[in-house]
């Protein structure tokens, strides 16, 4: 799933179903039915094409997968009993971490007010911006780049500050990225219909990276 749910996973999920029928026990089947009813649950929750997992759901759906494959155990005649609880939880623990890098959580003070890096340069390009009302983007660009070419640990890629507002909206609809500050709730159908984080300028609106 990698954190997401996609139309064509979904519609991949009944063909295992089916071959759960024909080769596991009633209970395996009913225990993957759980974790089948579980996603879709999820997916209908939303009506993009792509929907995030949170993670208290991932959670959820990695507990009842544990669970069926303690079953499965059973059904295969492997073991007589499921998986242990504390075994369970261990193997939670490890998915969860999976793919998972050490963050920065280093607080920036600003205005009197602790914030997390992507809000500080938020705040401060924003305060530039109400400091110099009628702002165009061809003068932004001179104290604020679009891009740089070197991220922090040597890692040489572009990576772009800012794009504008109908920019970020088209790479959101193509690619489901929510990458650029729009919409503070960011959470369904908001990113396309609430612009609270959207910054205006003179002549067009920029959305700051929240990465």
């Amino acid at each position: 799933m990698g954190g997401k749910l996609t139309k064509e996973e979904i519609n991949r999920l009944p063909f295992p179903v089916i071959r759960l029928q024909i080769l596991g026990g009633d209970k395996t089947i009913s225990s993957f039915q759980k974790v089948f009813g579980a996603i879709n649950k999820i997916y209908s929750s939303n009506d993009d094409d792509e929907v995030t997992i949170e993670e208290d759901n991932r959670q959820q759906i990695y507990r009842m997968l544990s669970e069926f494959a303690g079953v499965c155990r059973m059904d295969l005649g492997i073991s007589d009993v499921g998986i242990a609880p504390d075994i369970m939880q261990k193997t939670m623990d490890s998915i969860s971490m999976s793919g998972k890098k050490h963050r920065d959580y280093t607080k920036f003070s600003f205005d009197g007010v602790e914030l997390s890096k992507n809000r500080y340069v938020y705040e401060i390009i924003k305060s530039y911006i109400s400091e110099n009302p009628g702002i165009t983007t061809k003068d932004f660009k001179i104290t604020f780049p679009r891009s740089i070419k070197e991220l922090p640990g040597g890692r040489k890629n572009e990576f772009e500050i800012w794009k504008t507002y109908n920019e970020a909206i088209a790479l959101h609809e193509l690619k489901g990225s929510r990458r650029y500050s729009v919409s503070g709730k960011g959470k369904g159908g908001e990113y396309l219909t609430n612009k609270d984080l959207v910054i205006p300028l003179a002549d067009d609106e920029i959305c700051i990276s929240n990465q």
